[in-house]
């Protein structure tokens, strides 16, 4: 008798024990997924945030005429040889619009001078920017405008940074002409940075 109850008692506390480790599993999945999704997007208020910190950015000329996808208006191509990458860059930075593809982030016109920056998530397919970590130094980007004028950019700083670090985004670049990468690492926790500059022979 005296077994048979603590055979009974085990059985419990592996029942117990079981649905408490699948109930924390399942909390932490939660978690972690609404982090994660929070935080993998560059939030709007960030944007705004960016807009007041950051001096000296131009705003860019918006055309009526611009070719979109899915609405969004497309501000001109992004070709990185080395990860065989081709997309377009859109104009607004939203949720919506980073699920379509890489984007406008801060700065003036494409291909001008200063800090055009680009935004995108790292998710594994043709648009975005998910290997991105596989740029080196000295890689090659070329940045395309809807008039087909081109510009070749030079990867010279690979980087990683806290999501609240803004020092990427400055436009003060001594008259040169750059662009800045922008996405996520791996869960979120840091920003993989990529900058290149227009080296003339």
């Amino acid at each position: 008798m005296k077994y048979r109850y603590f055979v009974f008692r085990l059985s419990k506390l592996k029942i117990f024990c079981t649905l408490s480790i699948i109930t924390i599993i399942i909390c932490l999945c939660f978690y972690c997924n609404n982090s994660f999704k929070s935080d993998l997007i560059f939030r709007i208020d960030d944007v705004i945030t960016a807009n007041n910190l950051v001096e000296g950015a131009n705003e860019g000329s918006l055309k009526e005429d611009e070719p979109k996808i899915n609405g969004f208006n497309i501000l001109g191509k992004i070709q990185i040889p080395s990860i065989n990458l081709d997309t377009y860059i859109l104009e607004k930075t939203d949720e919506n619009s980073l699920k379509e593809s890489v984007t406008k982030f801060y700065g003036g016109d494409i291909n001008t001078q200063g800090n055009f920056c680009i935004a995108g998530h790292n998710f594994k397919n043709d648009k975005m920017f998910g290997d991105l970590y596989k740029v080196k130094v000295g890689d090659k980007i070329v940045i395309q405008d809807n008039y087909g004028r081109s510009l070749d950019y030079i990867v010279y700083d690979v980087y990683k940074t806290s999501p609240k670090d803004l020092e990427c985004l400055k436009q003060d670049e001594e008259g040169s002409i750059q662009i800045t990468l922008i996405t996520c690492t791996t869960a979120a926790l840091k920003r993989l940075i990529v900058k290149a500059k227009v080296i003339y022979d």
